[in-house]
């Protein structure tokens, strides 16, 4: 059943967060993120390991493609107007102080615009999630080392502010992280910090040991396993191309497009620092840009005629232009 909102704060009648859509399942990030996390983790586990066991390249990828055609059909009804996304990565800064070799920060050839979130522009993102209701994860790393930003509690207290419903959440090489600043974060609003310690001595994590934090903060800790020398995953599960941002450090573009189906512009909205729309996060040079935030809103922007024709060529299982071209990341 559809519900319609029609009021002041919402003088087109869009579909708020959450209220409403067609199909309980648009696409398999959304799905997700509506059970357990520990079901999410173990659907993600039982993929990949049905994957890798599979004795032949051929059966791989057709596995790849069985559960691409999966996922293509339960977003066949998705509607922009109504299912709005679930995740929202924004830029406050753009940099990062490390230089893995997986990763396009700081590696030549690639022209990555720089710069800081206004106040002001970060202020307008604020308002519009704010004027949709919206309950989904707001996420502080894009393509960069968040905590090289210093007003990060801050906006993080802002959010928190504008979406109280909202999971809050960043990812951090943990280089510079501090008591205080930990402290600050979580004090705030962020409800989880994914630390990526890559040094060899694992040094950030046994330092972040020593800081003596009590139950409340060392539950927003989250510590992967990672690792520097990370390699490529032909796969598409893990290490991938970055959309071709990676073709320097041996990561290869397919020689063809991939036929394969991808959740990311059914369920996540990625702003850069500028106030423009990234058709997704390995948009490293800010090549395809769906809307600006300067002269457009969220909702807008997420019922963009690009994003729209984006989604119309994923449900034909197509790769064949934009940046999902040159795309290997397996899509789910």
């Amino acid at each position: 059943m559809k519900t319609e909102v029609k009021n002041k704060t919402n003088p087109r009648g869009q579909i708020k967060f959450g209220e409403t859509v067609d199909s309980p399942i648009v696409a398999r990030g959304q799905y997700l993120s509506l059970i357990p996390r520990s079901k999410h983790e173990l659907l993600r586990f039982v993929d990949i390991v049905a994957y890798r066991m599979l004795p032949s390249r051929a059966l791989k990828k057709a596995h790849q493609q069985w559960i691409s055609s999966l996922l293509r059909n339960e977003a066949r009804t998705f509607d922009a107007r109504k299912n709005l996304f679930q995740r929202i990565q924004i830029q406050t800064i753009t940099g990062c102080n490390y230089s893995c070799g997986f990763c396009p920060a700081n590696k030549d050839g690639l022209d990555m615009p720089e710069g800081e979130m206004s106040l002001d522009m970060y202020s307008k993102v604020m308002r519009d999630l704010q004027e949709i209701g919206y309950r989904g994860t707001i996420i502080y790393n894009l393509q960069n080392e968040p905590l090289m930003d210093k007003r990060l509690p801050d906006l993080v207290r802002i959010a928190r502010q504008h979406c109280p419903e909202s999971f809050i959440q960043t990812s951090s090489n943990g280089s510079y992280i501090t008591r205080d600043l930990l402290v600050a974060l979580v004090d705030a609003g962020m409800e989880k910090i994914l630390v990526n310690d890559y040094t060899k001595t694992k040094a950030v994590i046994h330092r972040v040991q020593k800081f003596g934090l009590d139950n409340k903060y060392l539950a927003a800790l989250k510590f992967p396993e990672r690792d520097w020398a990370e390699v490529y995953d032909p796969g598409g599960y893990g290490i991938n191309n970055r959309a071709g941002n990676l073709v320097g450090q041996g990561f290869p573009i397919p020689r063809e497009p991939l036929k394969l189906f991808c959740t990311i512009p059914f369920n996540i909205m990625t702003v850069g620092f500028d106030g423009r729309v990234l058709l997704c996060c390995q948009d490293w040079q800010f090549e395809e840009i769906v809307g600006d935030l300067r002269n457009d809103t969220l909702v807008g922007i997420w019922n963009s005629p690009k994003f729209n024709e984006v989604r119309r060529m994923l449900l034909e299982m197509k790769r064949d232009k934009f940046l999902c071209s040159k795309c290997d990341y397996v899509g789910y």
